[in-house]
């Protein structure tokens, strides 16, 4: 869920409800839940103008609350924050270009001995996507999107695509799918989401 609270600044909450299907040769049971609660907020710099090659610009902070339940792999356990510079740019009247990259400042909710052990550290982070709107009710997207770190025991690193539709059912009221895959420990070898979206 996003607000606008002014013209330039949105402020966003989630809380995802996760299924995770283990290989039955993995030894680990499938699991279902909440993961990581996050908080967000994005803040526009810079609007697009016609005639302008200039992009808009935004920045983002977000903050990922170690809600998740660690044992059964819904929650990473720390606390993540994160910073952001997104642009975005419409290449044509149907066609969004989006470029964004940032950093995530890994914390650490561990005390005492545990959590000086527990790994924690900075991810770097990046990623482009393409939009176009076929018609008035369908629109396709695709992204990839990678992290890197010099601390692998973070189990962040990723390189991923995704390819995603929005078809308006109302002016309001929109379904959404997407399927993804990737690789590295970050990623989803394959993944689908399925969804509603609803502009108030």
């Amino acid at each position: 869920m996003t607000y606008g609270l002014r013209e330039n600044l949105e402020i966003g909450l989630d809380a995802p409800l996760i299924a995770i299907y283990n290989a039955s040769q993995s030894g680990t049971p499938n699991t279902s839940g909440f993961g990581d609660f996050d908080v967000q907020m994005k803040y526009r710099l810079r609007k697009e103008h016609d005639g302008s090659k200039m992009p808009a610009v935004a920045v983002g902070f977000y903050v990922e609350t170690p809600t998740g339940n660690v044992q059964k792999q819904l929650g990473s356990g720390i606390a993540d924050y994160w910073i952001s510079g997104i642009l975005q740019k419409h290449v044509t009247t149907r066609t969004v270009f989006r470029l964004n990259s940032g950093i995530l400042f890994s914390g650490n909710t561990l005390t005492g001995a545990i959590g000086i052990r527990s790994a924690h550290g900075k991810i770097f982070t990046g990623a482009s996507s393409v939009t176009y709107q076929l018609n008035d009710r369908l629109l396709v997207g695709a992204e990839i999107a990678g992290a890197f770190t010099q601390q692998f025991d973070l189990g962040k690193a990723q390189v991923q695509s995704l390819f995603g539709v929005k078809y308006a059912l109302t002016k309001s009221l929109g379904l959404d799918f997407a399927v993804t895959g990737g690789k590295y420990e970050g990623s989803p070898w394959l993944g689908g989401a399925f969804g509603f979206s609803f502009d108030f």
